[in-house]
């Protein structure tokens, strides 16, 4: 007689399994960062945590917990691979964050790490290529020149507000119908709601001359935009 599983005999269920220490701590960690940090900030504390991890693993070293002189090597090993100081620094302080999520003792507080990033500071120049900022002069010529159509319209209006406002992509194209108001006067203001150096959403107010009013509304007027956001495509 074969024994089937029934109510009264049920299947077995396997146990879950219960993590505990560093790891256990880290995820608890990430939970409570969803929220308090960007989306990006976290997307790149995880990408930058992965090019450390592969790194320990191509030398035959522990990324978690990590030793100081491991830390150091990665630093030399990112100079040596042409990487920009700032760009090193930031995965420095990625890797001090998760052994204090985890709850481990912190290798980049070490002298062996301080010793590290400052040889970085004298063999490579702190200084980093700037684009070249623009100004009214660029921006005229950019006017005179983009052509017509709609995207010549949309580029003009974004550059000039761009430039009046100070915003950056994220916020420009957050900017709605409803954040611009036009002045009889023919110049206007933009309410700039949220942004990466205004986390907690404030906002600011910006001016906008008669020369960005005047471009402004002819992409509204072109794109028939009406409610919404400002530069739909």
């Amino acid at each position: 007689m074969t024994q089937r599983s029934s109510e009264f005999a049920p299947t077995p269920i396997a146990p879950k399994l219960v993590l505990e220490g560093p790891l256990a701590a880290l995820l608890e960690w990430q939970s409570m960062a969803q929220g308090a940090y960007s989306a990006n900030t976290l997307r790149a504390q995880k990408a930058d945590g992965a090019i450390f991890q592969a790194y320990c693993e191509s030398v035959g070293e522990a990324y978690l917990p990590a030793k100081p002189h491991t830390v150091r090597g990665f630093i030399a090993a990112q100079v040596k691979a042409g990487k920009k100081p700032a760009t090193i620094q930031r995965y420095v302080a990625t890797i001090s964050r998760v052994h204090t999520a985890a709850h481990l003792l912190n290798p980049c507080s070490s002298e062996a790490v301080r010793l590290g990033l400052k040889k970085m500071g004298r063999e490579t120049s702190a200084r980093q290529d700037q684009a070249h900022p623009l100004n009214w002069k660029d921006i005229k010529e950019f006017i005179d020149t983009a052509g017509d159509g709609l995207r010549a319209d949309r580029e003009r209006a974004m550059l000039c507000v761009a430039y009046e406002t100070l915003a950056r992509r994220g916020e420009l194209v957050a900017l709605e119908v409803r954040d611009i108001d036009f002045h009889p006067n023919g110049t206007g203001q933009a309410l700039i709601r949220r942004g990466k150096t205004d986390p907690i959403g404030q906002g600011r107010v910006a001016y906008l001359s008669r020369t960005t009013v005047r471009w402004l509304k002819v992409w509204l007027d072109h794109a028939r935009v009406e409610e919404g956001c400002y530069f739909v495509d």
